[in-house]
């Protein structure tokens, strides 16, 4: 029988607050992203697992951007191809903000 984490992802779900998060304004996605996993750490979950949690460090626009655009198969890709997805695409916004100011 394979483990389930609900109860690591609910202790997850607790350790984390907003100032955690990362919502592309003025946030470091490296900075979050460490973070985040040095909370999933210590919640017990296994590195395999990540990808069932990533939705708990993202707020705002990412957040969103993450159900539109993953919501039908969000267990199925892999963590770092999840990360490297919400990565580019705020940092293109970034630089095209960066521009018109």
């Amino acid at each position: 029988m394979a483990k389930t984490y609900n109860k690591e992802l609910i202790n997850l779900v607790k350790l984390y607050i907003n100032e955690f998060k990362y919502n592309s304004e003025n946030d470091n996605f490296n900075f979050k992203l460490t973070i985040f996993i040095n909370f999933y750490y210590k919640a017990d979950i296994l590195k395999q697992e990540f990808s069932q949690a990533y939705s708990i460090i993202l707020r705002g626009l990412t957040f969103d951007y993450y159900y539109i655009n993953f919501k039908s198969k969000l267990y199925s890709i892999p963590f770092n191809k999840l990360y490297k997805a919400i990565y580019n695409y705020f940092k293109r916004l970034e630089y095209k903000r960066d521009i018109f100011i």
